[in-house]
């Protein structure tokens, strides 16, 4: 859609109205609620650098305590992103083409990054005290 968006634009051709705003949404939402995917499915990646000759055990317990570690972080980005997006929302800033509130952009986010936080935190407690694997992945 962007593509044809700018090639439009460019040539003069057509002009796809709203299209930066559905694009944006798109993306806040693969790019969001791709986070826990796949820490679900372990394709994050992992740099071992000081544990190579630690036990297997270990390790998973290791990356399961940085998993958890994760969600944290998730956690605690929720808030200044839903505040920050309020704010602008309460400026009363539009978007440009389809004047649509920033909180179209904020809750996706918002709601990404919680789900994120409790996947990791749970994935993260649980292969913790399991002491599992992530799953292999297919290079691997």
């Amino acid at each position: 859609m962007t593509v044809a968006d700018i090639f439009g634009r460019s040539t003069g051709i057509f002009y796809l109205q709203g299209l930066i705003e559905i694009s944006t949404v798109t993306m806040i939402l693969l790019a969001f609620f791709a986070f826990p995917l796949k820490f679900i499915h372990g394709g994050q990646i992992f740099v071992d650098l000081f544990t190579l000759k630690v036990a297997d055990r270990i390790n998973f317990r290791i990356d399961a305590f940085w998993t958890f570690c994760d969600g944290l972080f998730f956690l605690s980005i929720t808030y200044p992103i839903y505040f920050v997006g309020l704010e602008v929302h309460n400026t009363g800033q539009r978007t440009t083409n389809l004047e649509w509130s920033p909180l179209i952009f904020t809750y996706p986010a918002v709601i990404g990054c919680a789900v994120a936080a409790i996947t990791c935190i749970t994935i993260g407690v649980s292969r913790f005290v399991r002491g599992e694997k992530l799953p292999k992945q297919s290079g691997d």
